[in-house]
């Protein structure tokens, strides 16, 4: 798990005082149980209660969005997920007709298919979730999760506090994930998934691939890895800086053709607005405007 050192003797002991001092430092966490109240814990933006629209507004191009290689196919399929049925759907050949027929699992198109494979056989994977996700009029913003503050949490503790802590705060980070995803889930008008037991759930967290086992280094990754699960589809952004920060999960990135964007960038360049209204300041930085400049908190 790479992490840039640059500023972590500044961090350490401030971090470890508000883990260590809850009275003085209160986090949204939900309480460090699993199965917490989303609505009344988490920092959510509410809709508008005459709000008819939902995600799918916003992503009119195209009909259907495929579920994340990595994510479900490594990672979720192996642990058998509980998370699975409120994040995707299994989709199937003859959606939208009289002659659909289900996918019998949940399984994503490989990240390597050319754009002639998907085109052909894009029926036969599973999709992000249209009542849990992109068709949810109910759906908030997210600003703080309990869960995300728990993965945080567990980081901090693996890394300069207490291993049993940092198990601690992991499980109760996968747990509450499971919980908010039910809850999105819960709040919409499509198909409702029955939340699973809570000893499904333990043995989920306890028994499975994703348990908290292993040496310092693999407990990193494997928290470094449900924090970017969590923020999927809804919290992209976070996701993808976590994965620049962190390096985790290990993705495979399969390089575009388009000269000088084969792969993801490290940050974003200034916009040509940016570049006429502020020039003076921008002539100073202007050989770091590129796609693979990394950012001072990068490794």
């Amino acid at each position: 798990m790479r992490i840039s050192t640059k500023f972590e003797s500044k961090a350490q002991p401030l971090v470890m005082e508000m883990l260590n001092n809850a009275s003085n430092y209160p986090l949204v966490d939900g309480g460090n149980v699993r199965d917490y109240s989303p609505a009344s814990s988490d920092i959510l933006l509410r809709p508008l209660t005459n709000f008819t629209s939902s995600l799918v507004d916003a992503m009119f191009e195209i009909d259907s969005y495929f579920a994340p290689d990595y994510m479900l196919n490594t990672v979720m399929n192996p642990s058998n997920d509980p998370r699975i049925p409120v994040l995707f759907d299994k989709f199937g050949p003859g959606a939208g007709t009289a002659n659909f027929v289900q996918n019998p699992t949940y399984k994503a198109m490989p990240v390597t298919f050319t754009g002639a494979q998907a085109d052909a056989e894009f029926q036969n994977y599973a999709i992000i979730d249209s009542a849990t996700i992109w068709r949810n009029t109910a759906l908030p913003g997210l600003v703080v999760t309990a869960s995300e503050v728990n993965f945080l949490k567990a980081e901090a503790q693996e890394r300069w506090g207490s291993t049993t802590a940092a198990e601690t705060a992991y499980e109760t980070g996968v747990g509450q994930s499971v919980t908010f995803y039910y809850y999105l889930n819960s709040i919409s008008s499509g198909k409702k998934e029955t939340k699973p037991s809570a000893t499904v759930i333990d043995n989920f967290i306890n028994n499975s691939t994703i348990s908290y086992t292993g040496s310092s280094a693999a407990k990193q990754v494997l928290i470094g890895t449900q924090k970017w699960l969590h923020y999927g589809f809804l919290q992209a952004q976070h996701a993808w800086a976590e994965y620049r920060r962190t390096g985790v999960p290990a993705l495979t990135v399969v390089p575009a053709s388009a000269a000088n964007f084969t792969l993801p960038p490290n940050r974003l360049v200034y916009p040509s607005v940016e570049k006429t209204n502020n020039a003076a300041n921008y002539q100073a930085v202007q050989t770091k405007d590129t796609r693979t400049t990394k950012i001072f908190w990068m490794p």
